[in-house]
């Protein structure tokens, strides 16, 4: 997996996993957009969820697919007994799965597709079924079975202090979070930023909210905008809108953000 949201969904299964095979050594084959999210897994009897994890580059691969050949080397001599594939999209990771001639490899069997064919077994992943219950069917054909669904993170304390140290003073008032951009890839999927303006000042007008604006270095104009909608006129309940609106939109690890939230 490569992307963010889905690799702290992927931990239920990574729990049951560790609990099935408590003395396994597990790997995880990550980017340099979720790695951050490994250092917050949490342990399951005082053991990591992962030993360790491995750094790929799709897109260098593809500029330069001749320094796969060695990448894909190193990965074999490791002589896996077991892949799991999490990844439902990406025609390159089951390509990897069978370049590592594991003796059981395990993936999605995806419509239209055609990835299952160098897997061993295979599930189907609904579209109307959440991921975790997606991830968590992927595991159970290595019969770990044992998860409550619900992903949870081990955050640094210092990331917990860096939040506490954000965020406004803590009262009785409810305190709601807009995280208004998609990334650079994403923005198809956004909400229009006129929805949040007219969303804010109701929840500002009729509960009486604090609010956090919050998103990467690249979105600060967006929040900004945003911001500057919902305070562009007196509300009846609210005294000081200004002072009703944080922005933490900027630079954070993901452990900072995941302590915000």
């Amino acid at each position: 997996l490569s992307a963010v949201g889905d690799t702290v969904l992927l931990i239920p299964a990574l729990r049951a996993l560790r609990r099935r095979y408590p003395e396994a050594q597990i790997t995880l084959l990550c980017s340099s957009i979720n790695v951050e999210v490994v250092g917050c897994f949490p342990t399951v009897d005082s053991r990591r969820l992962v030993d360790d994890f491995i750094l790929w580059d799709l897109a260098a691969y593809a500029k330069k697919p001749w320094t796969l050949l060695p990448f894909l080397r190193s990965l074999r001599a490791r002589r896996f007994d077991l892949t799991l594939d999490f990844e439902q999209w990406i025609r390159a990771t089951s390509l990897v799965m069978a370049a590592l001639g594991a003796p059981r490899r395990f993936g999605f069997r995806t419509q239209r597709q055609y990835r299952h064919y160098v897997y061993s077994r295979t599930v189907t992943a609904p579209p109307q079924q959440h991921e975790v219950r997606n991830f968590l069917a992927l595991a159970a054909l290595a019969d770990a079975n044992d998860d409550d669904g619900v992903p949870r993170l081990s955050l640094p304390p210092a990331a917990v202090a860096w939040a506490e140290a954000q965020l406004p003073p803590r009262t009785d008032r409810p305190l709601i979070a807009f995280h208004p951009g998609c990334g650079a890839t994403g923005r198809p999927r956004e909400w229009p930023a006129s929805h949040y303006v007219e969303l804010g000042r109701r929840l500002l007008t009729e509960h009486q909210a604090q609010l956090i604006l919050t998103g990467g270095p690249g979105e600060r104009e967006l929040a900004d905008g945003i911001r500057r909608g919902i305070v562009r006129s007196p509300l009846p309940t609210i005294c000081d809108l200004q002072s009703a609106i944080c922005n933490l939109t900027g630079p954070t690890t993901f452990a900072q953000f995941a302590a915000l939230l």
